[in-house]
């Protein structure tokens, strides 16, 4: 069925799907499900335009998605429009999860102590203080350890082998994080004052991958969700949506990551001298 010169076979190509699934489809389009994605992925005008594929069905050498870099803010932003529900209740819990071992912490000064033993015990404290003068290094590490600690190993890579393991896993890191976070004394409450905008981004991008997450596992254990039949290829979607969001979740990070280090290098010493 050609639109505007394109044909479903150049669509297929392009989306790295079979030429069938579309056509699949089209005959199921009086559902939602698959109304919604064909009218998304095949009938929207902009997917040719997205892949460089002009009016007349020819390639053009550099695709827009390439020229415009903005396309990489509206695919993450297209995937929560898809999902407010679930982004809503990511996070309501994430945060709130996190409030709660924060007033753990509170209620218990001796748990948050022993954390800060804990950290001087595996030198976590130690890289801290070698670090902190420069706080482009001390950036680096921040967010060298917020990318593979928390983001890979207890977000994506668990779900990838069991659908939303990672949601869990990240909810348990989450009340420990917030333990941690406690304040024991007038000084660290001060600090808590513009280190609350780290908390509040960094998890904002633990909230995109847990979204991703969510995405690739309903799409794994229900690829009609994602318009697809074979469980494979639901798998395939999700892990796309997932890559997407991952990007904004980076981009998040390295914002929290600099803030924090210069922050904490510059602004929390004035607010204690102050």
């Amino acid at each position: 069925m050609p639109r505007d010169g394109i044909t479903i076979a150049q669509i297929a190509t392009e989306f790295d799907d079979h030429e069938m699934t579309l056509h699949t489809w089209i005959r199921q389009s009086d559902t939602p499900v698959a109304a919604d994605t064909y009218h998304r992925r095949v009938l929207d005008p902009a997917v040719g335009a997205w892949f460089g594929i002009g009016a007349n069905g020819m390639k053009r050498p550099f695709p827009i998605a390439q020229e415009n870099p903005v396309n990489l803010v509206r695919r993450p932003m297209q995937i929560l429009r898809d999902n407010p529900r679930a982004y809503l209740i990511a996070n309501l819990v994430m945060y709130g999860i996190v409030l709660v071992g924060f007033g753990i912490g509170v209620a218990f000064p001796e748990l948050a102590a022993a954390r800060a033993t804990t950290m001087e015990e595996d030198g976590t404290a130690d890289l801290v203080q070698r670090v902190f003068l420069n706080p482009w290094l001390f950036a680096a590490t921040i967010l060298g350890v917020n990318v593979i600690t928390v983001g890979l190993l207890s977000i994506v890579l668990p779900s990838l082998v069991i659908p939303f393991a990672g949601l869990a896993i990240f909810g348990c890191r989450a009340v420990v994080i917030g333990v941690t976070l406690a304040p024991t004394d007038d000084a660290t409450w001060i600090a808590m004052i513009p280190h609350s905008l780290t908390v509040v981004i960094e998890f904002q991008a633990y909230i995109l991958l847990s979204l991703g997450v969510h995405v690739l596992g309903r799409a794994w254990i229900s690829p009609s969700s994602v318009g697809e039949e074979l469980h494979r290829r639901g798998y395939l979607q999700g892990l796309k949506q997932l890559g997407w969001l991952a990007l904004a979740a980076l981009a998040l990070l390295i914002i929290g990551a600099l803030y924090e280090a210069f922050s904490m290098r510059y602004l929390v010493p004035v607010l204690l001298l102050g």
